[in-house]
């Protein structure tokens, strides 16, 4: 089950609210406490925008964090060693979700309508993103970009070689410590591999 919480609209109620009781299964009981939790992997593909929001508007910093496009990289290199840039979402989805025919299509339709709609660069515009309520397009957008982590994170870290996990690990954590640098920036930059292990 995937939940969309709305964060533009709840502010900082989104990750503070208490969501139940602790009990032996979840030591958390609120989103803050499940992002800052060091013993619950969360996924991402590329933490860097996420933690730079979390940090600086919520002062949320992610811990025990796996990040799936470097995971891509760690298997890319097994077979090309001088690959040097990552791969987008989209492109390590397709590769190493284990899409059938189906998602595989709805995947690439709601992906093409959503890049038009959302983004300036496309034609789009972030006002799209931003009005509420929020339009189905936007929450199945919002879903998808998460709906396959799980898969690409059991997918990917099986192909790894343990050095190559070790790297996955080590290298997702500088990357959520990238954005607490006054010298963090967004850019092409951002594309380049870090060093292999």
């Amino acid at each position: 089950m995937i939940y969309v919480i709305d964060v533009q609209e709840l502010g900082s109620a989104a990750f503070t609210t208490v969501c139940g009781e602790r009990t032996r299964d979840y030591k958390w009981s609120s989103v803050k406490q499940l992002l800052e939790d060091k013993t619950t992997v969360k996924l991402f593909c590329d933490p860097r925008s996420d933690n730079d929001a979390l940090y600086h508007h919520y002062r949320i910093y992610l811990q025990n964090v796996f990040c799936v496009q470097l995971a891509e990289v760690g298997v890319r290199r097994q077979t090309l060693p001088r690959s040097q840039f990552v791969s987008g979402g989209k492109k390590i989805t397709l590769a190493y979700g284990g899409l059938d025919v189906q998602e595989r299509a709805e995947f690439v339709e709601v992906d093409q309508r959503a890049t038009n709609l959302f983004f300036p660069e496309k034609g789009g515009s972030y006002d799209n993103i931003t009005r509420r309520p929020l339009a189905q397009l936007a929450l199945k957008y919002s879903a998808m970009g998460v709906a396959y982590l799980l898969r690409l994170y059991r997918s990917l870290e099986r192909r790894l070689p343990q050095g190559g996990k070790v790297w996955v690990r080590e290298e997702s954590k500088k990357r959520v410590d990238e954005c607490l640098l006054s010298s963090y920036r967004q850019g092409r930059h951002r594309a380049i591999a870090p060093a292999h292990w």
